[in-house]
């Protein structure tokens, strides 16, 4: 018998050891769902009637024959056997331990008289600073396997009990802090129109964030750290009912002015960009698919799914698509080169055959993905490079500003890189984020095997086929309707108002048929500007009056065709004051970004949502979140119902 996550957090909770956020989070669940109840009220029994008697019970015959180490790891199995927790059997979780506690055995005694749960809480953490370096795949298994057991008894005992267990070591050893590097950044503050009448954006169609986000409160049962959080990757992950471009046209404009609901004295605009679609069959492909096999790619959530994921695409692939698989740990390795996409057997024996351990020494890895791409180029088809990673790089480049300057220059060969992230405890989305945007690819985070399906094959024309690079966004306020304006998210695609017109400022390149959300929360003129400086001026140009009298704002995009140079500017409809509705009134779309928007400022805890509380944003989210939503809009509202409880 497997434990379900849901009987690990009653069995952690019945022990007194899930801690007290995720136990008021169970609790809450117990009064609304009475399966739920019913499944407590069984382990319960099981409880009171096994497991605290193994726990209170002292057994004279394991410790009359065993002592140190080995009556800890008798009694870790015994524990296992007792719950009916079962590793794979092919990871041989007996073998690992034992091999470990050889290695470390003179700092065993340190353990001697530690209850079982304090010996097993801290039993990871000791692993990953007792051994020296180099750690072979024998030592990741193994710390990996502890780590599970660790998280099954919860998060909370071992952050505590793992430290009272290393103060029972010697004083050169240390405590290792597991952590998650996210790009720190602030919030765009409000821009008075007349001084900064022009706001300038590189496009952004990556949706790491919000399954990222997703993992944190589902899996986790924690609020993301609010770096982790990205409005217009939540945005854009999910789906709108957009008109296509007009013929002829890469891309059109839809927009929506309503009322702002955590300031009903502001105004929010919504423009909404869509892309053409692929209307022939796609090009040709040449996927490298870059896997980090490393010791940190372990866990269940990582390589294996990472292996998983690839598999979706195996009735995807056409004769004439060439398919690469390139690894790295320590070394870089090249498993497949350049076979059809229909000769599948052959990868899948290759994937099949992926083992964690070792370094990670990302950058040889690249360059090496490249190199084959470049190999297997086609002119007229996608050139794509596929990196699967937690992000962690610990031999060759691995800062952010390193992998920056490597990535711009690989990126000028023609072959664009995307990011699939997986992972958690780890997890390096710093590195991601600056790798995705400088290889001029999109950027996704795998939590789960759906997500995978969702990113390879529902939307694998927009995630494969580039129908514009260097998109850039330039709207222009008009200070006649407009005090001042705050562009919500894309904090980190920021441009210049000069990189508008300058061909060789990159930015994002759009996928066919891409949809892609911007909001803006306006002050209407005459309004008082939070935050302002300096005092309103008073010898300014009056603006124009007549027809211009009524619009709010003109929207400008400029963007390459895939092989072209020079850059086309579209100019759209201006937005006209005219325009606006209540929010009541306002289409499903409109309401429902609205409400992801203020979910991803609530999570972020922004001084922008005022006085809007946790339970308003979560009415606001059930009011754009009608019963016949679709599953991943239903979806979003529990997310946001649990986050609540949460907070």
């Amino acid at each position: 018998m497997n434990l379900t996550k849901d009987e690990k957090n009653i069995l952690a909770y019945l022990l007194g050891e899930l801690g007290a956020w995720k136990s008021r989070l169970l609790e809450a669940r117990m009064e609304q769902d009475p399966d739920f109840k019913a499944l407590f009220e069984k382990w319960k029994a099981f409880l009171n009637v096994h497991i605290k008697k193994f726990f209170e019970k002292e057994d004279k015959a394991l410790k009359k024959s065993l002592s140190g180490p080995d009556l800890m790891l008798a009694k870790v199995h015994s524990y296992l056997d007792a719950t009916g927790y079962r590793a794979p059997a092919k990871n041989n979780p007996s073998r690992w331990m034992d091999q470990l506690m050889g290695l470390f055995s003179p700092a065993s005694e340190k353990w001697k008289h530690l209850a079982l749960s304090e010996k097993m809480a801290g039993l990871g953490a000791v692993m990953r600073c007792c051994l020296p370096e180099p750690r072979n795949a024998s030592f990741a298994k193994a710390s990996i396997f502890a780590q599970k057991e660790c998280r099954m008894l919860s998060e909370d005992l071992a952050k505590t009990r793992v430290q009272r267990s290393m103060e029972m070591l010697p004083e050169t050893f240390t405590l290792p802090e597991e952590h998650e590097k996210y790009p720190n950044y602030r919030e765009h503050i409000f821009q008075g129109t007349r001084e900064n009448p022009l706001s300038t954006f590189s496009l952004d169609v990556d949706t790491a964030s919000w399954s990222n986000i997703r993992r944190y409160i589902q899996e986790e049962h924690q609020l993301p750290p609010k770096d982790a959080v990205r409005v217009e990757e939540m945005l854009n992950y999910f789906r709108y009912t957009l008109p296509l471009p007009e013929e002829g046209k890469t891309f059109g404009c839809t927009q929506a002015l309503t009322e702002c609901p955590w300031n009903p004295t502001h105004k929010l605009l919504r423009l909404a960009i869509q892309t053409k679609r692929v209307v022939t069959e796609r090009p040709n492909a040449n996927l490298v698919f870059l896997i980090d096999v490393s010791g940190s790619m372990y866990d269940d959530n990582k390589l294996p799914l990472v292996k998983k994921s690839i598999e979706n695409l195996r009735d995807h692939l056409h004769s004439e698509d060439t398919i690469s698989l390139v690894t790295y740990a320590n070394h870089d390795h090249l498993l497949v080169d350049g076979v059809r996409g229909t000769d599948w057997e052959s990868i899948q024996q290759k994937l099949d055959k992926l083992e964690a351990g070792g370094g990670t020494y990302g950058s040889k890895g690249l360059e090496m993905a490249y190199s084959v791409a470049i190999r297997h180029f086609k002119r007229d088809g996608i050139n794509r490079i596929i990196l699967c990673t937690d992000g962690d790089f610990n031999f060759g480049l691995t800062t952010s500003s390193d992998l920056s300057t490597f990535i711009k220059q690989k990126s000028k060969s023609g072959v664009n890189l995307t990011i699939l992230g997986f992972g958690m405890g780890n997890y390096h989305d710093e590195n991601l984020k600056t790798l995705s945007k400088d290889g001029h690819g999109n950027y996704a985070y795998i939590d789960r095997l759906p997500e995978a399906r969702r990113v390879l094959v529902e939307q694998l024309e927009s995630t494969m086929v580039t129908v514009a690079r260097d998109a850039k966004v330039q709207v222009e306020f008009n200070p006649a309707n407009v005090a001042a304006y705050r562009l919500i998210g894309y904090e980190c695609r920021r441009l210049e108002a000069r990189d508008f017109n300058d061909d060789k400022k990159e930015a994002a390149d759009i996928g066919a048929g891409h949809s892609i959300t911007v909001l803006y929360e306006l002050i209407p003129a005459g309004c008082p500007i939070p935050g302002a400086s300096v005092d309103a001026l008073k010898y300014q140009t009056p603006a124009q009056a007549g027809t211009l009298a009524g619009e709010l704002a003109t929207v400008k995009m400029r963007y390459k065709e895939p092989k072209a140079v020079a850059s086309n500017l579209l100019v759209f409809d201006p937005v006209q004051a005219s325009s606006e509705v209540r929010l009541a009134d306002a289409d499903a779309d409109t309401r429902f970004a609205a409400a992801v928007a203020a979910t991803g400022m609530s999570l972020r805890g922004s001084p922008f949502l005022g006085d809007l509380a946790p339970e308003d944003v979560l009415r606001l989210a059930e009011d754009a979140v009608p019963e016949n939503a679709s599953a991943e809009r239903q979806e979003f509202l529990a997310i946001v119902r649990e986050a609540t409880i949460l907070k």
